[in-house]
């Protein structure tokens, strides 16, 4: 490979070069001075990246999965499509739940949907569906137990997907 082929590679036109002499690297040469020039070993000047920030898994409402104890119990429908899905959800922590408390469905195949979400996440994973629970009182106090209706519109025969509990005021 030339000079000329390894900067339309890389997509550059300014290189810098590192002569047989010496370490120090001559900046702002241009291809024309580089293909003149002796054989060379070539590098490209690019600035050093920093890798991007991890996303915030842990927004102001929170992931509190840990705090639940969840129960599915899948309801019989007639119509063929629609599965239905009991979700018991319990606070087995010490401290309460702050509402809202949402239950986060991740996962889904293609093809099936939750039907009547109360959102969908903005922070990761996005536009995940998201279904809240109806509480008594502004929290779910340790002991206590949520009831929510899954439904779900598949062709599948089973609905698999992962639950997440997030707590609290905040984005989803």
């Amino acid at each position: 490979m030339n000079v000329r082929q390894f900067a339309d590679l890389i997509g550059r036109r300014e290189m810098a070069f590192h002569d047989d002499g010496g370490d120090a690297p001559q900046a702002g040469l241009h291809l024309a001075d580089l293909a003149r020039a002796a054989p060379v070993r070539l590098s490209v000047l690019a600035p050093r990246l920093q890798p991007p920030p991890p996303p915030n898994l842990n927004p102001p409402g929170g992931d509190v999965t840990g705090a639940f104890s969840i129960l599915i119990r899948r309801d019989r429908h007639p119509h063929a499509g629609l599965v239905r899905h009991i979700v018991t959800v319990t606070n087995v922590g010490s401290a309460p739940a702050p509402g809202p408390i949402s239950l986060v469905v991740l996962g889904l195949r293609r093809g099936t949907r939750l039907l009547g979400p109360s959102g969908f996440t903005t922070q990761p994973p996005a536009r995940a569906p998201y279904q809240n629970l109806a509480l008594v009182g502004d929290a779910l106090q340790p002991g206590t137990q949520a009831v929510a209706l899954l439904r779900f519109r598949t062709q599948a025969a089973t609905v698999r997907y992962v639950l997440r509990v997030v707590a609290g005021p905040g984005p989803r």
